[in-house]
């Protein structure tokens, strides 16, 4: 099977970009969903019975993986979107 698609740029350009980029946004939600667990429980430690880890040091560290996994794959949300 066979597609074209076909953007009339500069018109089109988020549309264009969010086409290009598919495979990379695919590898970093595929990151997000099966290792930022993962790696999470890794960095805290949950599972060692120690005093409960402060919440903003978690969300902190989740949202800072989500970010190094966009740059690392080249993902700018802001020119993907409207």
């Amino acid at each position: 099977m066979k597609a074209k698609l076909i953007f009339d740029v500069p018109e089109e350009r988020k549309a264009f970009m969010a086409a290009v980029k598919a495979d990379d946004m695919a590898i970093v939600l595929w990151n997000i969903v099966y290792n930022l667990r993962k790696r999470t429980e890794r960095q805290f430690d949950v599972m060692d019975g120690t005093d409960p880890v402060p919440y903003d040091a978690v969300v902190d560290f989740i949202f800072e993986e989500i970010h190094s996994e966009l740059e690392q794959h080249g993902i700018n949300v802001d020119d993907l979107t409207e």
